[in-house]
């Protein structure tokens, strides 16, 4: 079984090439992409894992060995090919973006192989088998100029457990040997994302029925990777893609909290007068941090909830000049996701609200709303500015005391030694090595051959 990553950003890319993938004998990744990314995109996917020499994630961020050698010599890289040798590319056409499928078979399959896919999928119609099916002969004809690029990936449809066999056996006799089961996410409440399973029963039913009557070589469950079912689709040898995997992190400043929680709560038991006014000094720190915090939770609480009200008006707006009939460019639209507008995205805005005839004071309340939340949010980064301050200070008034020689318990040194770690890491390389635990203990571990 192999776990696909779906990426749409360089950043993602980054985090995936600094996976310890030789600490997991035996087992692949793929990357998950769709067709309508941006060109920065499609170009670093092609060239992945070598896209940026001038940092390479595989090395500890380094910028490249080869940099200065030639694309021959640069194939050479042991860590190039270990990547390329444990690493399947896979991209779709961009069907569950807000965008839809906007290529035709034509386009998309001239995307795929500008990216230099190994499997490029087919336009699928949800929940709907025979236009799954038509779309699917259009693809094999599209597809013969395209053969010795990519393997082309075909979708079974359905709405039903029945169905779902029925279109899958349709496209197995038109001679399809890479056949994946789409259709199985449903939309979370409020979103557009199609992000969880509807139903597990249904999926594993599918995929065993799938298995048993029809023994494919290959089978793929288009947006059904979690790590819950990891170990189910690895017995089964299904390949899955997973979408909420690069979600979920704590930021630095989130993480120094729950360390200095721990030490305060150590610190309290410490009676050593050698160390009694450093660790006083080091108190009254904490204890001065923990009050910016606290302030800055306030204001990014409030802030929240007044985006939420600000992005609620203008999808107000947008939908009145939509049953007016008004013909919105795609940088209006864009105004309905976001709570903070910048200078030029308020200028558009206004200019939309004079079309509608509305109120000047009206429009002066909307244009206060922004500048109010533009207000916040740099009041926000300046007590994040003054955070990381203190947090410097702290970092500096443990290094004098000299964690190594003075008697200490363990967990306060641990604690100390691990302040010191998160104080000095980036807030990207944070993010980068706790998604990337993530994705090696929740998965990777469990499919070590």
């Amino acid at each position: 079984m192999i776990p696909f990553f779906v990426a749409d950003r360089p950043m993602s890319l980054r985090i995936l090439k600094g996976l310890n993938l030789k600490d997991y004998p035996g087992v692949k990744i793929g990357i998950m992409a769709h067709a309508n990314t941006s060109d920065n995109f499609q170009r670093a996917f092609r060239d992945y894992p070598c896209e940026d020499l001038k940092r390479c994630d595989a090395i500890g961020g380094k910028p490249c060995l080869y940099k200065d050698k030639s694309d021959k010599e640069r194939h050479e890289c042991t860590h190039r090919k270990l990547i390329e040798d444990r690493t399947v590319k896979m991209c779709d056409s961009g069907v569950f973006t807000k965008e839809g499928a906007m290529l035709s078979y034509e386009e998309l399959f001239a995307a795929y192989s500008k990216m230099n896919v190994d499997y490029g999928i087919m336009i699928d119609v949800l929940h709907d088998a025979p236009a799954t099916i038509e779309s699917a002969k259009e693809a094999k004809k599209a597809y013969k100029p395209y053969q010795d690029k990519f393997k082309l990936v075909v979708v079974a449809q359905g709405k039903t457990e029945e169905e779902y066999l029925d279109c899958y056996s349709k496209l197995q006799h038109q001679g399809f040997e890479n056949i994946a089961i789409g259709g199985l996410l449903v939309r979370n409440q409020n979103t557009v994302r199609y992000v969880k399973v509807g139903s597990n029963e249904l999926l594993f039913n599918i995929l065993e029925r799938v298995k048993e009557d029809y023994s494919p070589d290959w089978l793929f469950a288009l947006g059904c990777l979690n790590p819950n079912r990891v170990e189910h689709l690895n017995k089964l040898n299904v390949w899955a893609d997973y979408k909420g995997w690069i979600f979920k992190y704590k930021k630095r400043n989130d993480s120094i909290d729950l360390v200095l929680n721990d030490l305060t709560q150590y610190l309290e038991t410490i009676n050593d007068l050698d160390v009694h006014h450093a660790l006083i000094k080091i108190n009254d720190i904490i204890l001065n941090r923990k009050q910016y915090r606290e302030n800055k939770d306030k204001l990014s609480q409030k802030l929240y909830q007044e985006k939420l009200k600000l992005r609620n008006q203008i999808q107000n707006i947008i939908k009145e000049l939509q049953d007016n009939n008004c013909e919105l460019p795609n940088a209006i639209m864009k105004l309905s996701s976001r709570g903070i507008l910048s200078s030029i995205e308020e200028e558009r805005l206004v200019l939309l609200l004079n079309q509608l005839s509305k109120p000047q004071n009206y429009i002066k309340e909307i244009t206060e709303h922004i500048n109010e939340n533009r207000y916040l949010n740099q009041e926000i980064k300046n007590l994040e500015l003054s955070i990381n301050t203190i947090n410097k200070k702290l970092c500096a008034k443990i290094k004098q005391l000299n964690i190594k020689t003075i008697n200490l318990t363990s967990e306060v040194q641990k604690c100390f030694k691990e302040l010191i770690r998160l104080i000095n890491i980036s807030e990207q390389d944070h993010r980068l090595k706790q998604v990337r635990s993530k994705i090696e203990q929740n998965i990777l571990k469990l499919l070590i051959h």
